[in-house]
């Protein structure tokens, strides 16, 4: 592995309820799971060490 690149998961919770109506409301859950991979790069890997002496700089996609 290089110490650029990070492999990693989200996990999305959530929970929604309706207003009610007539004494009855909906409610509903929601769960998932995402991968996702992001790449750093420094600014002298990207060209811009001269105009950002300090920072980082990533790249990230979630599948």
């Amino acid at each position: 592995m290089n110490d650029s690149f990070v492999l990693g998961a989200i996990v999305n919770l959530g929970f929604t309820k309706s207003a009610e109506n007539s004494g009855q409301s909906t409610k509903s859950t929601t769960y998932g799971v995402q991968a996702f991979s992001r790449y750093y790069l420094s600014p002298e890997d990207a060209e811009l060490g001269d105009e950002v002496p300090t920072g980082q700089f990533f790249m990230e996609t979630n599948a």
